[in-house]
């Protein structure tokens, strides 16, 4: 069943399920995402979704945020 509201989706919900975790400072999967694996498989779709959660964070939310290309071991499940 897909989202009712998923053309309108908030922002934040475009980048799922790659979310940002202010108490670690880092990118994460969320951990209720249900299948983390078929995100992690494309590289490229990882790089572009931290760049626009970077913008998200900083321009609608004033969160700064340090380097978003960093290492993809940042990213845990």
């Amino acid at each position: 069943m897909r989202c009712k509201i998923y053309e309108f989706r908030p922002q934040g919900c475009h980048c799922y399920p790659l979310v940002y975790d202010i108490e670690i400072n880092q990118y994460v999967l969320d951990k209720d995402c249900p299948n983390p694996r078929l995100f992690l498989k494309n590289r490229n779709k990882i790089s572009i979704t931290r760049i626009v959660l970077k913008e998200y964070l900083e321009k609608d939310l004033k969160i700064i945020r340090g380097d978003t290309h960093g290492p993809l071991r940042k990213i845990r499940e």
